[in-house]
């Protein structure tokens, strides 16, 4: 029994090139090798696919279509023979990446260096941005975002580290305006609050008295 994606391919090759004569002398086979592979085919399917005379041949109206998925069938095969050796071998490709911004600048393109000389043949697409991504609509792999998750978003997360944020002031608004002493005393204080795509954050929450009985430290 004859394999049938190579008896595609041929069959491909003989309309590609116009004849059993040139495609056998392609693909160094014997014209009489090419022709029971088109034979083949044809008894497959039970019709006929070339119009074969001494001088010409032309694919009949099965032929044509049979012709158009054998190119879409072969086209998946080497997509799955490349996928399957991409994860038997050097992982390759491109891995595009979604990070907010100070996040990504600070602490994420230490790991992609390193990630990069550990896996070389893999390109990195890094945005950085503050803006809500969502993963399968924005053509992400992968996005690292700060905060709760979205309820309305059906992907895989996973917590990566704890991110830390501090309340600092310059050494010249201090000396205006004076050091807080408590969290209560940011009530009368100006005060800039960070906004990205969720709106404005005005309300700041403090796991401890953390002001009390401290002094400002130049500069900070």
């Amino acid at each position: 029994m004859l394999d049938r994606l190579t008896s595609m391919k041929i069959f491909i090759k003989v309309v590609e090139l116009g004849s059993f004569a040139a495609a056998s002398q392609y693909l160094t086979l014997s014209p009489q090798m090419v022709a029971k592979h088109i034979e083949a085919l044809e008894h497959h399917l039970g019709a006929r696919l070339l119009h074969r005379t001494t001088r010409r041949q032309s694919l009949t109206e099965t032929g044509r279509l049979y012709c158009e998925q054998c190119r879409l069938v072969l086209q998946a095969a080497e997509r799955a023979d490349s996928l399957a050796a991409n994860t038997l071998g050097t992982p390759r490709g491109t891995l595009s990446v979604s990070v907010p911004v100070t996040f990504g600048r600070t602490v994420f393109l230490p790991f992609v260096r390193n990630f990069q000389k550990r896996y070389p043949e893999i390109q990195v697409h890094l945005s950085l941005t503050d803006q809500l991504i969502h993963p399968t609509m924005d053509g992400h792999e992968a996005v690292i975002r700060i905060g709760e998750l979205e309820t309305d978003l059906t992907v895989v997360s996973r917590p990566l580290t704890a991110y830390r944020r501090v309340i600092c002031a310059a050494q010249t608004y201090l000396e205006k305006h004076g050091f807080p002493g408590q969290p209560e005393d940011l009530m009368r204080h100006e005060c800039l609050v960070y906004e990205n795509s969720g709106g404005p954050v005005t309300t700041w929450h403090f796991s401890q008295a953390a002001l009390r009985g401290q002094s400002p430290s130049p500069g900070g």
